[in-house]
């Protein structure tokens, strides 16, 4: 899946991260992240780790939060993420609160 990052410009420091959480999810390590608030790790992590997927044969994501409030920020920042060409791929989530399935 090729990704287009729904901003301009990264923020500050926001690159590094991204080239970290590529560099792990390509490995199969663990990475632990600790940044500033508002740096996007959310959005960051997110379009990171679905573009490293397909080339490691990873076939999903699972982005944990204990807040419904965090669960939104999530979904919100999925929304913004558009494929770079038509095609037919497709984000699915799956919200275990509700058991609800959405496709963006």
């Amino acid at each position: 899946m090729h990704l287009v990052f729904p901003f301009p410009e990264f923020r500050p420091h926001q690159r590094y991260m991204i080239e970290m959480v590529y560099k792990g999810v390509s490995s199969g390590r663990t990475l632990l992240l600790e940044v500033p608030t508002g740096i996007g790790k959310t959005l960051g992590v997110a379009y990171t780790a679905l573009m490293a997927m397909p080339r490691n044969k990873i076939d999903r994501l699972f982005m944990l939060t204990a807040r419904t409030t965090g669960r939104q920020l999530i979904l919100d920042s999925l929304a913004k993420l558009k494929p770079a060409s038509d095609s037919d791929e497709r984000i699915t989530l799956c919200v275990r609160a509700s058991g609800k399935r959405e496709s963006l």
